[in-house]
């Protein structure tokens, strides 16, 4: 990465401000999630001028412009800001300064009306610039677990965003995972044949709910009982080919059946591992 272009720009794929509650509001953010960006400009004594970008699935891009004094981190509270567009909707976020500044993206899940989250997560922002290397994305985990059986549903989604003027060409490859010592009968020690597909439109993010696409691997035999319950789960890992540079980010969801509040969740941004390997 050139020196020059080191903390100017910054993105994180993975966002949603859920409101299941008409609006209703408690401690200045929806019942059941908040979000806020926060942004150190380390400075001594120059400000940071940024411009926040926000990417949606199906409208251009908005823009929010701040600064930063210096030697000082400023926190905005997304799920306030008109550029995010409306609630319950994938956004992705780019974030541009023209000084080096240091971001990190976190948001909370709660039980309506309880002041403490069921769930927090927060992630450093991903450095651009954008370049070959980021045409191939490996993800080592991937798991999943549906089962009606047992309490709980652990479901992934794959957040990809694309910041060009290009749609890009997403090929998804799995791979066989299993927990060390617990090898599963008919393991396949190759990638599966069947590959994932998806074109991540420019200017967009892309959210592609893995559960539901019938090219992921399903161990188990992805079955309905003969009771009516469903059940599958998976331990994989996957690669992306991409014919324009993206930036992914994977995230899993655990939900208690019949209870839509997030109660644990789990998230990282891809591995850029370039064009060859």
């Amino acid at each position: 990465m050139d020196s020059m272009s080191q903390g100017h720009e910054w993105y994180s794929m993975e966002g949603v401000v859920f409101d299941r509650h008409a609006g209703r509001e408690t401690d200045g953010h929806p019942l059941a999630s908040a979000a806020w960006l926060s942004v150190l400009n380390p400075s001594a004594n120059a400000e940071a001028n940024a411009t926040l970008t926000v990417y949606h699935a199906r409208r251009a891009p908005a823009e929010h412009h701040f600064s930063v004094p210096p030697g000082q981190a400023m926190r905005l509270a997304l799920h306030d800001l008109p550029a995010l567009g409306p609630r319950n909707e994938q956004y992705a976020l780019r974030l541009r300064s023209d000084r080096p500044v240091f971001p990190q993206h976190t948001w909370a899940h709660y039980r309506p009306f309880r002041p403490i989250p069921e769930d927090m997560e927060s992630i450093t922002l991903y450095p651009a610039p954008l370049g070959a290397a980021h045409r191939r994305w490996i993800f080592p985990d991937m798991y999943q677990g549906v089962d009606d059986d047992r309490v709980w549903d652990e479901k992934e989604v794959l957040s990809l965003l694309n910041p060009g003027l290009a749609d890009s060409l997403v090929a998804v490859t799995f791979y066989d995972g299993y927990w060390k010592g617990d090898r599963p009968d008919g393991y396949r020690g190759a990638p599966y044949e069947r590959q994932l597909r998806v074109t991540a439109p420019a200017g967009r993010v892309l959210t592609v709910r893995l559960y539901d696409h019938v090219e992921v691997p399903r161990q188990g035999g992805g079955t309905v009982n003969a009771v009516g319950s469903h059940r599958f789960n998976m331990q994989c890992a996957l690669r992306l080919e991409c014919s324009e540079p993206i930036i992914p980010q994977k995230t899993r969801r655990c939900q208690v059946q019949f209870d839509d509040t997030i109660i644990g969740e789990w998230t990282s941004i891809g591995l850029a591992a370039g064009e060859e390997g």
